[in-house]
């Protein structure tokens, strides 16, 4: 007997619910699909379905809303499969029943795959909370890596079983679009991974190939963008040598960039990433002014606010959006970039808070790279959130010149992070800002950790006896307090700690490293 799809007589919103996800293979599809499974072929090779019937699941999925077929960027040739909104939601129950699951009926040697807090690598309880910071983590920022149940790799595996052996952020496409034309001869020691077929759609420029700006544009190259990093010559020089390098996190590929010194720079692109430090800023600009057009948009990824002011005095507040970075990169002394965890965000929005077409093209853009790109409700309030919380970070490590862990672990040393933390906050609420609860604990989580070995790339600066971006960060932040009343003694004290190792470094007598 042939069972109706619809519950005849049940007029409830579980029914209609279980109408559109109840029949077998629906959950498992909808799985996939938050792994990034995006083609038909791998959904078929990873469930072992039926194509009839899958092509059937993801019909009702896609009439429903909550599938969307769209073009495959870098193909052209077919559509792929993606979660709408609408699909997203179902995350919350996805998760619930998998942790029903685990729980009620384990698989042997525990569970194949765990689901972790892209942030801090920690698990998520079975309500989807990260155990370590006690934030609900939005699935944009889960991490599905594999668990202690997970079978050893084996050749036959197909390639969605295989790619899910390693550490993979939901919602990003999982495999990467099949080439229609060959690579670039790559460099000797490159690994698998290669730019894909260039888009001529938008053009980027990077300025810098640093921790930052270099990580984001390597992924949208990799991801096939038309991307250009301008750099200073000898970095020109290392990179056309070496290439571009991200390593770290169990992962090591190469890219051969496309590179242009301030020289040669004579034409216009549609956006601009500038990840450069405060104390380059203002070259940076005369630099990179030719690729300023009348439709360019200029994303500053630097920390605080005083950035805006000089950029939009210089190119015009229509060229100019607001820009926050999340990630955790360094340069080694190879001058690769090292990956020290899996955060990769980058916020981005009009600077008085609209929505605009162009934010929303980039946007997409990032996110199909791998760049998690959420949308903030106003991009300069994400501004000021992250100033707050780097400011208190910098100020912790810097005035105690150690980690945030070995802060912690002293007497009197677990009072040090928010007590700043007020101080800062109570900067950004006077600005019209205010920092929201949720926010406050996720930074103690990173600020006031015990054993945590946690320095910001200021106090790595300030140990090596190199320039600080103290005005930039310590120096506005002080000013617009005494401006708005505010009293900061202890963010004044950081201030004027950092700005003597300054006077030290311009005055030539730092000796052995600042620290």
């Amino acid at each position: 007997m042939t069972l109706p799809r619809d519950y005849r007589g049940q007029t409830c919103a579980l029914a209609r619910s279980m109408e559109i996800v109840g029949e077998r293979w629906t959950l498992l599809i909808l799985r996939d699909a938050f792994y990034g499974v995006r083609r038909f072929g791998e959904f078929a090779a990873h469930l072992g379905v039926p194509r009839a019937v899958l092509a059937d699941r993801l019909g009702t999925l896609t009439e429903a809303g909550v599938l969307e077929r769209r073009p495959e960027t870098g193909t052209g040739r077919r559509e792929v499969y993606g979660l709408t909104p609408k699909g997203v939601a179902l995350w919350p129950a996805v998760r619930a029943l998998t942790a029903w699951g685990e729980e009620f009926h384990p698989a042997d040697g525990g569970p194949r795959r765990v689901l972790l807090h892209a942030g801090d690598e920690a698990p998520l309880d079975p309500d989807g909370r990260c155990t370590k910071c006690g934030t609900a983590v939005p699935v944009a920022d889960v991490v599905v890596a594999p668990g202690p149940g997970l079978a050893p790799a084996a050749p036959d595996d197909d390639p969605v079983t295989a790619a899910l052996t390693r550490p993979h952020r939901l919602l990003r496409p999982l495999l990467r679009p099949p080439l229609r034309t060959p690579l670039p001869t790559p460099l000797p020691s490159a690994s698998p991974w290669a730019p894909h077929e260039r888009s001529t759609t938008m053009k980027i420029l990077v300025v810098g190939a640093g921790a930052t700006g270099g990580y984001f544009g390597a992924l949208l190259a990799r991801a096939g963008r038309d991307v250009t990093f301008l750099v200073r010559p000898a970095r020109a020089a290392a990179l056309r040598e070496r290439g571009l390098r991200v390593v770290g996190r169990d992962e090591e590929w190469v890219l051969a960039p496309r590179l242009v010194t301030a020289d040669a720079l004579d034409t216009p692109y549609d956006l601009v990433l500038l990840s450069v430090k405060s104390t380059a800023l203002e070259q940076s600009i005369e630099d990179m002014a030719p690729a300023v057009g009348p439709d360019t948009a200029v994303v500053p990824l630097l920390n605080g606010l005083a950035h805006l002011d000089a950029l939009n005095a210089r190119l015009g507040t229509s060229a100019v959006l607001g820009g926050v970075a999340k990630v955790v990169t360094t340069l080694d002394e190879t001058g690769d970039i090292r990956r020290l965890a899996p955060l990769a965000h980058l916020t981005l929005g009009e600077q008085d808070g609209t929505r605009s077409a162009r934010v929303a093209a980039f946007r997409a853009a990032l996110e199909d790279a791998g760049i998690a790109s959420p949308e903030p409700e106003h991009v300069v309030t994400a501004m000021w959130h992250k100033w707050v919380f780097i400011t208190t970070l910098g100020a912790v490590t810097s005035l105690m010149r150690g980690t945030v862990g070995e802060v912690y672990d002293v007497p009197g040393g677990p009072a040090l992070a928010p007590a700043l933390l007020d101080e800062a906050s109570a900067v950004a609420a006077a600005a019209g800002h205010p920092v929201p609860e949720s926010e406050r604990a996720a930074t103690l989580a990173v600020v006031a950790a015990p054993g945590s070995p946690m320095v910001p790339s200021l106090y790595r600066d300030l140990a090596a006896g190199r320039p600080t971006e103290v005005e930039h960060l310590f120096g506005d932040l002080t000013t617009r307090a005494r401006a708005l009343d505010v009293a900061t003694p202890l963010l004044d004290l950081a201030t004027l700690h950092l700005r003597v190792h300054q006077q030290r470094v311009t005055a030539g007598t730092v000796v052995g490293g600042g620290a």
